[in-house]
């Protein structure tokens, strides 16, 4: 594979490991509205999935991942933990838009510049988890 693929590869585990965070931090949030907390574990368990496909992936053609999300991910997820009620809600729903649009973008410019085309398992995975990552960045809570 190409550094192009093992960019995305990393990119596409920082989102995975960033979601799975904030989905397990809502997971821990009482009162929340059930939209919130059904888009919650949705999304948690789309990406412990999407993680798991990368996991082995990554093991299959020897790219290294990273373990953490990136570093506005992690403050994100430092500064939800911060709130709580209908402000946790508020601004659990605007992470989760802004993420699945920033990673959108990612997954549909990787889609147009990787190589291999169905032969490539990292665009193949690009374009099996794309409509629900364009889905989930359209959510409106």
């Amino acid at each position: 594979l190409k550094s192009v693929d093992k960019a995305f590869a990393e990119q596409a585990a920082r989102t995975n490991l960033a979601e799975i965070a904030l989905g397990e931090l809502a997971g821990e949030e009482e009162n929340l509205p059930a939209d919130v907390q059904g888009l919650a574990r949705q999304s948690l368990q789309d990406h412990q999935m999407a993680q798991q496909e990368l996991e082995q992936l990554a093991e299959t053609h020897g790219i290294e991942l990273p373990d953490d999300p990136a570093p506005r991910q992690t403050q994100a997820a430092e500064m939800l933990g911060d709130l709580d009620g209908a402000q946790f809600a508020a601004e659990f729903a605007r992470i989760q838009v802004e993420e699945h649009q920033i990673a959108v973008d990612a997954f549909e410019r990787y889609a147009q510049k990787a190589t291999g085309g169905s032969r490539n398992p990292l665009h193949a995975y690009a374009q099996k988890h794309l409509p629900k990552l364009q889905a989930l960045s359209l959510i409106q809570i």
